[in-house]
């Protein structure tokens, strides 16, 4: 036996060590979570779950640094991650959702928690971050919230900052930076990758584009609203991508128009001053005033005047006048030809007998 171990070459014993010390650190974690999850958190203070929040960050961190290790000597090494990666992601989840509801300077996404910081009495509400899934024209707006609520705290380190911004993507987003190591080093890395991937003006660009020509039909009042808001949106992005949006009045004029029914786009004309070129601004001007016009007379169930039916009503004019084919003037006219036809069979306008007829 003494014999076997001294024929051990020095890498496997390394090997042997790491492997072991992952085990018990995977143990800590697991140990973690099932005392939350049978005790619970309600009796929890909030120093003590911070406590076991810090904790679980610096025992994943160990996991990871371990596992680069056994990696490095065993490339074939067949650890499951993600089982101990959701036992940790499931540990920050139930610690993170107890201190949201306490008021404490731990680390929440709050609108305002400088302000909360220097005014115990004032508590705003929480700003939620919409998940980002991949599409260029978000992501700009997404990585901006998230700096300005995430990034510039300073009372978050970067791994903490890498654990929110893990949780608010979603699809090829997260799949890019699942595989970095929870170290601080990686949210620099992750935030760069993200950007080189996402900030692509020309894709923005044309997102945003394809958004105006995609427009919907203005064909009732309730949809005028949201025609300005998403015109108004998609403009100020691309103004911001420093697009000069304000030189392409004349074929976005051309493109609004031909969303709008006839009556509305022939309104707007006759509006307008026909000296001067229109523009996509008094454009905008003319339909929320439209909307509000309609929304005053409370005219929910409006439809252009193109689309309204029109009836006519015309009532028969009865004349008498002679009859075409004898001397007779008892013909009466207006209630069409099937009548006529009903006087001759019955005998009349001659002197001929008349035919009974069933009517």
């Amino acid at each position: 036996m003494d014999v076997e171990k001294a024929s051990e070459s020095p890498p496997n014993q390394d090997l042997k060590k790491l492997v072991s010390t992952r085990g018990y650190i995977k143990g800590n974690l697991t140990r973690l979570l099932n005392t939350l999850v049978e005790n619970g958190v309600e009796s929890l203070s909030s120093h003590t779950l911070e406590v076991r929040r810090n904790r679980a960050i610096s025992t994943f961190a160990e996991y990871e640094n371990v596992n680069k290790e056994i990696f490095y000597l065993d490339p074939d090494n067949s650890e499951n991650i993600s089982e101990c990666e959701e036992k940790f992601y499931s540990i920050l989840n139930i610690i993170d959702i107890k201190l949201s509801t306490l008021t404490c300077p731990q680390p929440q996404v709050q609108s305002s928690h400088v302000v909360h910081k220097s005014n115990n009495s004032l508590k705003l509400p929480t700003i939620e971050i919409n998940p980002f899934s991949g599409k260029y024209s978000e992501y700009v707006q997404f990585i901006e919230l998230f700096k300005s609520i995430i990034h510039k705290d300073t009372s978050f380190d970067n791994l903490q900052k890498l654990h929110y911004l893990r949780s608010f993507l979603r699809n090829e987003p997260y799949d890019l930076i699942k595989n970095l190591p929870l170290v601080n080093d990686s949210y620099e890395v992750a935030l760069k990758i993200l950007n080189d991937r996402y900030y692509n003006k020309y894709k923005i660009r044309n997102e945003h584009v394809n958004s105006l020509l995609d427009l919907c039909t203005v064909s009732k009042a309730s949809q005028i609203r949201d025609f300005v808001s998403t015109i108004k949106q998609n403009l100020a992005a691309l103004k911001n991508l420093d697009a000069k949006v304000d030189e392409w009045d004349p074929i976005l004029i051309c493109i609004f128009t031909r969303k709008l029914d006839p009556t509305t786009a022939r309104a707007f004309q006759l509006e307008r001053d026909a000296n001067v070129d229109p523009t996509v601004t008094k454009l905008l001007e003319f339909l929320e005033k439209q909307a509000l016009a309609m929304e005053n007379t409370e005219l929910a169930s409006w439809k252009p005047v193109s689309q309204q039916p029109v009836t006519v009503n015309i009532a028969p004019v009865e004349t008498k006048q002679g009859c075409q084919y004898c001397d007779s003037t008892d013909v009466t006219v207006g209630a069409g030809p099937a009548a006529v036809q009903r006087y001759l069979r019955r005998g009349g306008g001659g002197g001929g007998a008349a035919t009974p007829v069933n009517e």
